[in-house]
């Protein structure tokens, strides 16, 4: 997969004690979710836009998620 710096996502912790840096990169494939190996966390999963409201998703990155796809018009 071929990968592009996207933007820096600035956050405080949850007990505000630090700030957490954040560099996130997207990229596109025409692998499915199965064939990729994640070397981290917990699982990988691919989902629409209109999904994300209904889906657990930590530290705020639902609202990254929600910005990436204004500024990108990504479809889902």
């Amino acid at each position: 997969v071929s990968l592009s710096h996207w933007k820096v996502y600035k956050r405080k912790s949850e007990n505000r004690v630090f700030s957490i840096e954040q560099h996130i990169y997207m990229g596109t494939t025409d692998q499915e979710s199965h064939e990729m190996i994640v070397g981290e966390g917990q699982a990988l999963r691919f989902f629409r836009r209109d999904e994300i409201p209904s889906l657990s998703i930590a530290f705020d990155f639902d609202k990254l998620l929600e910005e990436f796809f204004r500024q990108t018009k990504g479809a889902g």
